[in-house]
């Protein structure tokens, strides 16, 4: 059993179908019970099928959806996932605040070394093996 759409009377239906084919392509096939007309669908080219464009079960089932695959970069995600937005904003800003934070200690420190050219050197590579440990480079 499979939906269908009914030209004719511009509803959705649901019933059982015969699988028809005449060597090109395969089709689905049923005959509406309220006003007798044949309806089809498309087997082998599903993505062309013209009950996905008409049918209002399919929109209606879209709209309802469509909350549920909105992403973090759409627009509308803020309005409906508003604690998860604010999460992330948070954990974001926290994120950059921290690599500042670091890069200021770290200027701090080579800046404060910086009268000894042997010093700096050795820290500065001290610093260099600290960032590829950590994996930041």
């Amino acid at each position: 059993m499979i939906s269908f759409w009914c030209d004719k009377c511009k509803k959705d239906f649901d019933d059982n179908f015969t699988l028809r084919s005449n060597g090109f392509a395969k089709w689905f096939e049923a005959r509406h019970k309220k006003c007798g007309e044949i309806c089809i669908r498309y087997a082998d080219f599903p993505q062309k099928d013209p009950y996905f464009h008409k049918s209002l079960k399919v929109r209606r089932q879209m709209v309802e959806f469509a909350k549920e695959l909105i992403q973090p970069g759409d627009p509308r995600y803020r309005m409906y996932y508003k604690k998860q937005y604010d999460d992330m904003e948070k954990s974001t800003e926290l994120y950059y605040n921290r690599q500042i934070k670091e890069k200021k200690e770290k200027d701090a420190y080579y800046d404060k070394f910086s009268y000894d050219i042997n010093r700096r050197e050795v820290i500065k590579k001290a610093i260099e093996a600290e960032e590829k440990i950590s994996g930041k480079r």
